[in-house]
Formats: C-alpha cells, structure tokens, sequence
C-alpha cells in the first residue's frame, strides 16, 4: 500500500527543507530546482485529501494527528522557506549567548547570567550549514535565533549542571508518563461508571449522581485537555533535551541553559491574555505571529514609532485577531482531512462543521478585547510585567493578591466553559465520538481515554 499524499507531505517536507537551507542560496542550482517542491507537496493534500474508512476510528484518529502535524509543517516551512524570501541567512540571524559569573542563582550550585550575545554568520562548509538549518527548524521558541520568545521567568529555573539537567528531565518525563497514565485511567473509569457497565471494584450509587452533573464534566474535560496538551508538549521537548544535554553535544542543543521551561507558572494565569503570552507554551508562537504581522504591516506600516495611539491600538487587536485565526487554521486542519477523506461519513444530527473549533481561537481573542476593555475602565494596567507579544519593550507591574485570584477565577472559568463548548465536544462528535454512546459529555472522556 502507498503513502497517502498527506503521509507523504509530512515524511518529506522535513528533510527537503533542511536540504534545501542546507544549500547556498547565491550558487546552488540544486537549490533552486529543489526550492518550489516543498510547496508543491504541502499543496497536494489539499487538493486530494487521504481516503479512509469512516468505521475504522483508529485511522480517523490517525488521520486526524496526522492533519495537526500537517498544519504546523506548513506554517513553519513556508515560513523559513517562501514568507522572507528565497535569501533565508539574510533574515534569520543566530546567537550563542555568552554566560559568565553573577546573576540570579538557579539551583545548578552556580550562579551565572547571559551577558551577551554573539552572532554566529552562515556557515561556508556543508556540515555546517546543516547544523544551522537543523537548528532553525528545530528552534520553535526561537532560541538562540533572532526571533526568540522572551520568557526570564521560565529560564531561571533551569540548572546550570550537565547532570542537574538530565535529572531534572528524567524526573519530568516521568510526571509526564504517570499524569497521562493516571488522566486515561481515570477517564476510563468514569466512562464505565456513567454507561453503567461493569467496574473492576464496587461503587456507590451517589457516585453516579455526582459524575453526571454537567458542570463537573465540563472542569474534568478541561482539566484533561490541558493534560494531554502539556504531557505532549513537554515530551516533545523533554527526550530531545536529555539525549543532547547527557551526550554533552558540542553546540547550544547540549547547553542546559538553552532549554527553558515549556509552560510558565500558575500565577502568571491572572488573565486569558496573560495565560495564552506568558504561561502557555510558545512553540508555534513565532510561525504564527510571522504570518499574521503581514496584515497589520500592509495597512499600517512596518516603523511602530511613527504611529498614532489610535493606530497602535489598532494594530495590536488586528495582529491579535489575525495570530488566534491562524491559530485556529492549524488546529482544525485534522478535523478537516478526517471529514474530506471519509468514504461514507455519516456524523449525528445537528454535528457541527469541520472548522467548529476555529471559533474556539476567535472567541479567545474577542474575550480578551472584551477583557482589555474592561481593565481599561477599571483602570487596571494590562502592560503587565510579560510579553504581550507586540514587541514594544512594555513591561508593567504584578498584580495584587486579590486581583490576580479574581482574575484566575474569571480566566479559568472562561476555560471551563469554552474548552469542552467550542473544542473538545465538537471535535470529539466530528471524529466519530458524541453523546448518543453516553450522558453528558462521556464521549469526550471516552475519546481521551482510548486515544
């Protein structure tokens, strides 16, 4: 059996861009016959979606990965590839901090600081310039690149230590692999217990009561979501850390310092602005914010300091808007090739449309314009100490005790409410789980427990 064009686009799109950032852009032929291939396979899914079998759920699942995985090749190639220009050293620049004595203390038994940068120019020999296309491909936060995400609070935790590293990461994989194991074993239990079906040890009826209440499954829903999304993003991260770090590989990949936290604080969870730039993970941050700049740019200008407050104001609700609505693209791309590529879907009544959960990243960024207003009038400064990803240098203060615990109340029951609402139910009932196996929201229990 052949590949599957969507199969196909994700096996070799990698390692053609990285032959083709690999290649002199001034002198390559090879470079400039290989340069449009990668489009053109990124292309071909689109236009003829996989066919599969909609009574085989585990290749719907598959296919489903499959698709977000696509998406996010997509964006980040033809970002380095085709959104700067053919000349990609021209626009990508690489780093290698300097660190020496003095500075914060970060449990490594040294205290050390960054104090500069040093620019590190393209490579004239060929294992070099795999090496930095290797780097930039892999380099999702930007680090050690020209576009990296600032995040301080998420670096001072890191030890300084070769093996103060690989313990460290050890111990997360671990967590990682018992709170998915324990998130799926409990998922499954509450499954069975709401279809009344046979439990390996006796329960009480109450239990049955309180686990179909509506509102408890919404929290445990959304509690689990966020599970599967840390434990895969932290894993991601984690194996590639321990393996460089406890080889001691002889570049930034094998420097403990180069491999900050995923995820950020709970505290820092004050606001939803604040929860998607500063505590949520910022790996597709760039790939998306690259894009979604071309607007803002077009009807604005490129130079900030020139604009009025009035434009600036615009600019960063329109680059809000546009980064949550690729955002939104990149996440419902697997709902979409499940639905194009079923040979005899047949959904329930009244399931929703493939591009349902887009209207989750929407709503995220309408309630924090909502959310922006509302602090504006109660005037509370929302140019906090974080990155609001506007790039304007901003930083402002904490809030106090009592804001931040009512805004992490407001935030998390927006996420209550709009995670199961407008992503998981959905999503779940247009990949072939919904409610008619069950009460309430079970199919999306039973869907994170399966898979």
């Amino acid at each position: 059996m052949g590949l599957t064009t969507l199969q196909l686009a994700c096996l070799t799109t990698p390692p053609l861009t990285l032959t083709i950032l690999s290649l002199p852009s001034s002198t390559s032929t090879v470079r400039q016959l290989l340069y449009p291939l990668p489009a053109v396979l990124l292309l071909q899914p689109l236009l003829y979606p996989p066919k599969i079998s909609w009574s085989d759920k585990e290749t719907v699942q598959e296919t489903f990965a499959l698709g977000v995985l696509y998406a996010n090749y997509l964006f980040a190639f033809c970002r380095v590839l085709y959104l700067y220009g053919y000349d990609t050293p021209r626009y990508f620049q690489k780093f290698r901090r300097i660190y020496e004595p003095g500075g914060h203390d970060d449990g490594g038994g040294d205290s050390v600081k960054a104090n500069s940068k040093k620019q590190e120019g393209y490579p004239c020999d060929l294992w070099g310039r795999i090496k930095w296309s290797l780097s930039l491909l892999t380099a999702t936060r930007g680090i050690g690149w020209n576009f990296e995400v600032s995040m301080p609070q998420r670096e001072k935790y890191l030890p300084t230590s070769r093996w103060g590293c690989v313990w460290d990461t050890t111990v997360l994989i671990i967590q990682c692999h018992l709170l998915s194991n324990i998130s799926r074993f409990s998922c499954g239990i509450i499954v069975k217990l709401l279809r009344n079906e046979p439990l390996p040890f006796p329960t009480p009826p109450i239990l049955h009561e309180i686990f179909g209440n509506i509102i408890l499954q919404m929290v445990i829903v959304t509690v689990v979501w966020a599970i599967r999304a840390i434990v895969f993003v932290n894993l991601v991260a984690a194996y590639p850390r321990l393996l460089f770090v406890g080889l001691g590989v002889d570049s930034s990949w094998g420097e403990p310092r180069e491999w900050p936290r995923m995820f950020g604080e709970v505290g820092e969870c004050w606001s939803v602005r604040n929860f998607w730039g500063r505590a949520w993970h910022q790996t597709i941050r760039r790939c998306i914010q690259s894009p979604s700049e071309k607007l803002p740019n077009f009807l604005l200008g490129t130079d900030i300091s020139k604009l009025s407050h009035a434009a600036r104001l615009l600019r960063r609700y329109i680059l809000l808007f546009s980064s949550f609505s690729i955002s939104g693209l990149i996440h419902t791309f697997g709902v979409y090739f499940v639905i194009t590529g079923c040979d005899n879907y047949n959904p329930p009544p009244n399931n929703p449309p493939w591009y349902y959960v887009f209207y989750f990243f929407i709503a995220q960024a309408g309630y924090i314009t909502c959310e922006d207003f509302v602090y504006w009038v109660l005037g509370v400064d929302t140019d906090g100490d974080y990155d609001d990803g506007n790039d304007d240098g901003k930083v402002g203060k904490k809030r106090g005790k009592v804001g931040c615990v009512i805004g992490m109340a407001c935030t998390m029951a927006w996420f209550v409410w709009c995670v199961p609402t407008l992503w998981a139910d959905p999503e779940s009932r247009i990949v072939g789980f919904w409610e008619g196996e069950g009460k309430g929201l079970v199919h999306v229990l039973d869907r994170e427990h399966r898979f």
